[in-house]
């Protein structure tokens, strides 16, 4: 059992290195070669190829590096795009609006739980779930791995993908720009701003999953 544990963990580990910053970054870089390419900006493209080895196994290796390097970089941006968005958008729209409820809740939740508690002060200022997820996933590491981790990693291959076609279309911009490339910038924003707005969803329902779980791992606890 200890060694289909094992296998079940490394394979998520796996799987989410690959949906987060692999799959964006070969997005990304594909997209941009298509761009360049449309745009007849070969030269940059055709003196990166003379650099790459000859043997096919050692580029596809150097490709695949490079793509999740490229992943790694487009998922930390989001981190400043994403308040942008947030800023924009959280006048219009409500789901930004339920995202401050579901994490206001969390917060409350704990403060009114560490209120005389060392850890009040200790946990001041880390992630609101952060408490109640580690909870569950030293109580109930099943009940996290098959409730809570599957919303973690939708939420953040979403909010990866999301920057990934906003700098897509910002690829866009280089020239020549006309009507075509606008169209296109404006289809990749548009695809980054859904994205956006189902990462938000995804992140409510886990915050939401956070905290159900913690009460069912209490609920066993006091029944043991």
């Amino acid at each position: 059992m200890n060694t289909i544990e094992s296998i079940y963990t490394s394979a998520a580990t796996f799987l989410r290195d690959v949906f987060m910053y692999l799959f964006s970054g070969l997005l990304f870089l594909g997209l941009t070669l298509a761009v360049l390419k449309l745009k007849s900006i070969d030269q940059p493209l055709d003196e990166i190829m003379n650099l790459l080895p000859d043997n096919p196994e050692m580029t596809a290796g150097l490709f695949i590096m490079f793509s999740y390097m490229t992943g790694q970089i487009l998922f930390s941006l989001s981190f400043l795009l994403f308040p942008v968005y947030r800023f924009i958008f959280g006048r219009t729209f409500n789901f930004i609006e339920a995202l401050r409820s579901s994490e206001k809740r969390a917060e409350d939740y704990l403060k009114a739980l560490t209120a005389e508690s060392p850890a009040g002060s200790i946990l001041e200022g880390t992630p609101v779930h952060l408490y109640f997820e580690m909870r569950v996933f030293v109580d109930k590491p099943d009940l996290h791995r098959r409730f809570i981790e599957r919303y973690n990693l939708l939420m953040f291959m979403k909010r990866s993908f999301s920057s990934c076609f906003f700098f897509a279309g910002m690829v866009c911009l280089l020239p020549k720009f006309g009507p075509f490339w606008a169209a296109s910038m404006l289809f990749f924003l548009v695809l980054s701003l859904i994205l956006y707005w189902r990462s938000i969803m995804t992140k409510i329902g886990f915050l939401d999953r956070v905290l159900a779980s913690y009460f069912i791992a209490e609920e066993k606890a006091g029944q043991g």
